[in-house]
């Protein structure tokens, strides 16, 4: 993502541009620093500020550079925040600083600061971080954070980040983003203000903050808190489909409409399919050149097939749009004829339902051992839900809906309705999800997470213990419970790859930063999604480590 530059027009923001290439920060930073080291500056201490007087050409530069408020207009005095100030005094050595009117050096500066805001040597690291890597970096505090950093100086571009700060060493410091409710709250005004929620992790590494030398020895970790939007994600990933895939989906259009009117009673075969695929009578060739037309074919058949039993209908509404944070407003694409209801017979030592499937719902759903389909407790209450199944108990008596909500919340099958709520809402926007790290079948299983194959064992052939995998991983306070796949007509049990995502749940508090460098040394490259629901509300996030780059003087490259 590029910088937003400001302008009323393309033009305006091509001047804007073009200014802050002409005069990049790091530049006058160091004309800055030159200037102040000229005349020998100093700066008073004055509660939890600096303040300075400067010549008007230091006026200008320290506007320019972004440091410091100016307290009257027309007037040379600048107020500094304390981690403006030892900047300045400390990394740029261009700036000294009075108390009671003796000078200060870094260290008696250093304890002095600290003991008038005990966060001082955290947000310090934080600020300076920033400054090394030439964002421009401002109060936050309108927008309820620590800090705001801008690429450029504020009057030609927007903020990006909004900056927390937050230390696990620093027991009496910030509390932020350790509720739900703040992450809510944080993440939706950062949305709403076009900014992305960046936390600066600051680890001691066991020094102590006694001096500004302890501070060299300080690691910055990055994250940004992002909420995650599955159907912005799902239409994402269709789009780069469709724009890969349009000669594609026209020969699907006209083969289909072919295999449709078919006044044959047998369902065509591969051969068949593929074959129509170059028949010139539909004139069609040109379609296929990118070879992908037995892919097209087995696709094809399936439909075929599903069309002559009647399987399906598709009533969805192109135009129609999806509320999909909530799930209790979202609605399923499929609705399948009372010819595709599949039954199943439930077990409750085993907790799952052996089903006996129709339709190609199942190309997605349950896992196969020993021949036969087997398949969750919200797998079961998602397609009961849909009209796609027929629960049934050992006497073939039919159970109820109200039955099979009361085994989710009984919390005998290890599962939750929290739970639930985020499978169903992912199902409806069409994401293959599975219970995670267990296998689909006994076939083909191959995988390059670790996480999955570590919890195939040799008892994972009884379906009883399959069921009892369904802990997963936990580390600490965030259980892995679900893998994630991006809809794909391709998909195949015997070969589905690692999922896109992992989703993750915790029990009542976001994920600290120790559980999450766990998770993410146990599944290497695969994403981590994570969970919250309350009440109707169900809301995905990302807590991705993300390293934030030097600003260069040459901007055309942003």
């Amino acid at each position: 993502m590029g910088p937003r530059w400001k302008g009323n027009s393309s033009e305006a923001k091509s001047r804007s541009k073009a200014k802050a290439y002409a005069q990049p920060m790091s530049k006058m930073v160091l004309q800055l620093q030159s200037s102040l080291i000229g005349s020998g500056s100093r700066g008073l201490l004055c509660g939890s500020s600096v303040l300075v007087e400067v010549k008007e050409e230091q006026a200008n530069l320290l506007e320019s550079v972004c440091f410091g408020v100016r307290l009257m207009e027309n007037k040379h005095w600048f107020q500094l925040c304390m981690e403006e100030a030892f900047y300045l005094c400390h990394s740029l050595k261009c700036l000294q600083i009075v108390d009671d009117k003796c000078s200060k050096n870094d260290n008696q500066l250093w304890k002095c600061m600290e003991s008038r805001k005990a966060s001082f040597p955290y947000l310090y690291e934080a600020y300076s971080h920033l400054r090394m890597k030439n964002w421009v970096v401002r109060s936050g505090v309108k927008y309820g954070v620590d800090f705001v950093a801008y690429r450029h100086h504020p009057a030609l571009v927007h903020s990006e980040y909004a900056v927390i700060v937050l230390s696990e060493e620093h027991s009496d410091g910030n509390k932020r983003l350790t509720e739900w409710l703040d992450i809510h709250c944080t993440t939706r005004l950062c949305g709403g203000v076009a900014k992305t929620l960046l936390v600066l992790y600051i680890s001691r590494n066991g020094h102590s903050v006694d001096s500004p030398s302890s501070v060299e020895r300080f690691t910055v970790e990055e994250r940004t808190v992002i909420r995650w939007k599955p159907e912005q994600c799902r239409d994402d990933d269709r789009l780069v489909e469709s724009e890969n895939g349009t000669k594609l989906e026209q020969l699907g259009t006209n083969i289909f409409s072919c295999c449709t009117h078919s006044t044959g009673s047998e369902p065509l075969d591969i051969d068949d399919s593929e074959h129509i695929l170059n028949d010139d009578e539909l004139s069609l060739n040109t379609m296929a050149e990118d070879g992908r037309d037995e892919e097209v074919a087995e696709k094809l058949t399936i439909m075929h097939e599903e069309c002559l039993d009647e399987e399906y209908t598709n009533d969805y509404d192109e135009e129609e749009e999806e509320e999909n944070h909530c799930a209790s407003r979202a609605t399923s694409k499929m609705q399948p004829r009372r010819s595709s209801v599949s039954k199943a017979h439930w077990d409750d030592e085993m907790g799952m339902a052996v089903v006996f499937p129709k339709g190609r719902i199942w190309r997605t759903m349950g896992i196969s051992r020993n021949g036969k389909l087997y398949i969750s407790i919200e797998e079961v209450l998602y397609l009961v839900e849909i009209g796609a199944l027929l629960l049934l108990d050992g006497s073939d008596t039919s159970i109820s809906l109200e039955d099979i909500y009361t085994k989710v919340s009984d919390g005998k099958n290890k599962f939750l309705l929290e739970e639930f709520r985020a499978y169903r809402q992912l199902r409806y926007l069409g994401y293959i999800v599975a219970r995670h790290g267990i296998p689909w079948s006994r076939k083909g299983v191959k995988t390059n997470c670790e996480s999955v194959s570590s919890q195939v064992c040799p008892e994972a052939e009884e379906i009883r213990s399959v069921n009892g995998l369904f802990n997963g991983i936990q580390i600490n306070e965030v259980r892995a419970a679900f893998d994630i796949y991006l809809p794909n007509s391709k998909f195949k049990k015997s070969s589905p790859g690692d999922p896109n995502f992992v989703l993750c749940f915790t029990r009542g508090h976001p994920p600290s930063k120790p559980d999450l460098e766990a998770l993410e040394r146990q599944f290497g490259s695969i994403a981590l999604k994570f969970c919250h629901v309350e009440e109707d509300c169900v809301s995905f996030y990302s807590f991705d480590k993300v390293e934030l780059h030097v600003v260069s003087c040459h901007l055309q490259n942003f």
